[in-house]
């Protein structure tokens, strides 16, 4: 893991898929950086691939599996918040998630719209 401020670049796996919007061909645009919130109150960077559709002209980023889209805290945070295993009394957790972002996943879980 690299230290806070430090950016790392998601390696692909290969050929990007098609558009999820139309199935178009995806081309690389550039790339961008994004932030993931770690337990403790610690941050990282990563950069993140962006491509645009030469179909519809979408713009589309590629995630690693450790982001969910639309959220900054690592996945596994927020995977152990839905689980019960990260709560607000967890020491290490105890400033990052703050209870309000707890609650709004646990009710975008509840209701499905997560």
């Amino acid at each position: 893991m690299q230290n806070e401020g430090d950016d790392f670049f998601v390696k692909s796996n290969g050929n990007p898929p098609p558009c999820p919007e139309c199935r178009g061909q995806l081309e690389y645009r550039d790339q961008k950086r994004r932030i993931m919130r770690l337990e403790g109150a610690k941050k990282q960077w990563i950069l993140i691939r962006r491509f645009r559709c030469t179909g519809c002209s979408r713009y589309h980023n590629e995630l690693p599996d450790c982001l969910v889209p639309f959220k900054h805290y690592k996945t596994e945070i927020i995977a152990g918040v839905l689980d019960g295993i990260v709560t607000p009394e967890d020491l290490d957790s105890e400033d990052y998630p703050c209870m309000d972002t707890i609650l709004l996943w646990l009710f975008s879980a509840e209701s499905g719209t997560y």
